[in-house]
């Protein structure tokens, strides 16, 4: 798994590219919405890239990485099954 940070708008339910940048065909994403005036401004996805960026290195400091977040999904989804 891997993680990369688009800044897109979205129109009418529609997801649209910003800047160029080409949507992968199929992928699972996290939808981050940002209120209208922090979208609207030129910095917005700096601001989004610099947050994602602390988030990503508390995640390493801690030992969280993709490969634990799918370890501890599949625990849940067993544990999950167990209960029915």
């Amino acid at each position: 798994m891997s993680y990369e940070t688009l800044e897109v708008e979205l129109r009418d339910g529609r997801v649209i590219p910003r800047n160029g940048e080409v949507l992968p065909a199929a992928a699972h994403a996290l939808l981050v919405v940002l209120n209208t005036e922090a979208s609207s401004r030129k910095e917005s996805a700096g601001d989004v890239a610099h947050a994602l960026s602390l988030i990503r290195a508390r995640q390493s400091a801690r030992g969280h990485s993709p490969r634990s977040a799918d370890a501890v999904s599949q625990q849940v989804r067993r544990e999950r099954e167990s209960w029915e």
